[in-house]
């Protein structure tokens, strides 16, 4: 009797450790979880499956987090894709100082941050200007492959990212 109970405890096992596996693999950004079979979500966005990533953008409660702790006093804060989503978490999640202007209005004098899921389907004029020629000071991964990035522009990149998005909506 105690092989069997053994043998059927180790064949439940067996069964539930992919998906446990999964889970804690893509944890807390499970939405972005895509099959092994094709390499998981860094082998769809090698594809590429351009909408593999945080497609509902949960990442933005950990961008910030980090935005609270690293962004200097009264940065500004531009989001191309999914901008509601922080608009709604930021009167929780966000320092009061760090302002979210909307994309018609202008870009401040000093640092404005742009924050972006990496869904490529979405991507504007700005993203791909920062994804070809900027580098990211943070970047959230999920299964070995990036979700979110978070860029910090000034001056006269930040002034256009703006009016550039103004174009794009």
């Amino acid at each position: 009797p105690r092989m069997p109970r053994l043998a059927a405890a180790a064949s439940a096992c067996a069964r539930l450790a992919p998906g446990v596996w999964a889970t804690a693999r893509t944890h807390p950004h499970g939405v972005a979880y895509y099959n092994g079979l094709i390499g998981g979500l860094s082998g769809a966005q090698r594809r590429p499956e351009r909408d593999a990533t945080d497609y509902w953008a949960g990442s933005y409660w950990q961008a910030a987090a980090w935005l609270r702790a690293h962004a200097e006093p009264d940065a500004a804060l531009l989001v191309p894709i999914a901008g509601h989503v922080m608009r709604s978490i930021a009167p929780v999640a966000l320092r009061p100082d760090l302002r979210l202007p909307r994309a018609s209005e202008r870009a401040a004098n000093g640092p404005v941050y742009v924050c972006y899921v990496t869904r490529a389907s979405a991507y504007g004029e700005v993203i791909l200007g920062l994804e070809r020629d900027g580098t990211p000071v943070h970047e959230i991964l999920c299964d070995g492959a990036p979700i979110l990035r978070i860029h910090r522009i000034v001056g006269e990149r930040a002034r256009a990212a703006f009016e550039a998005t103004r174009r794009e909506l």
